[in-house]
């Protein structure tokens, strides 16, 4: 009987750990997904409107839709297809935990070195420049950013800081 019971006890605790094998950390969270620093919550592209109205609230229709700390997130057929984040103080941070307000170099140093160029706005004059980096689907980096599955962009200004960060599809 106590034999049955170790091993009934041995199933339930290795059960248990392959359980929380798959749970998403900071540490193992994908390009694709942005994670608050004070709530715990993960935000990934593909998430559901309504999954993610349950976490956070429901979003203010502008452009897209705003949430709370800077985040913006633009929706297709009901699901995100693009997450920003603006702002120096916000707690959403993507891979890697970069966030708004740092440096290039910050940058650099988890995605590798990448020159920045100014995007074609028609016309528009800006010093807002990005820095893409790409991701096919299994997470590893791209040469040909903009078929990639997952695009990363850190907008910068003048003073080579990151303004926002834009994650899409």
């Amino acid at each position: 009987m106590k034999r049955i019971f170790f091993f009934l006890l041995l199933c339930a605790v290795f059960c248990a750990m392959l359980a929380g094998c798959g749970e998403t950390t900071v540490e193992n969270m994908g390009y694709d997904t942005i994670y608050h620093t004070e709530l715990g919550h993960f935000i990934s592209l593909g998430m559901e409107k309504e999954e993610i109205d349950g976490l956070l609230g429901e979003g203010v229709k502008t452009y897209a839709y705003d949430y709370l700390d800077g985040l913006s997130i633009q929706y297709e057929d009901g699901k995100a297809v693009q997450l920003r984040i603006e702002g120096n103080l916000t707690p959403w941070v993507v891979k890697g935990s970069l966030a708004p307000g740092i440096i290039v170099r910050d940058v650099w140093a988890v995605y590798g070195e990448k020159e920045a160029f100014t995007p074609d706005l028609d016309g528009i004059d800006t010093d807002i420049a990005l820095i893409r980096y790409g991701f096919d689907s299994s997470g590893k980096p791209t040469d040909d950013t903009l078929d990639a599955a997952v695009k990363v962009n850190f907008f910068i200004n003048s003073s080579k800081e990151v303004t926002s960060i834009d994650v899409s599809a």
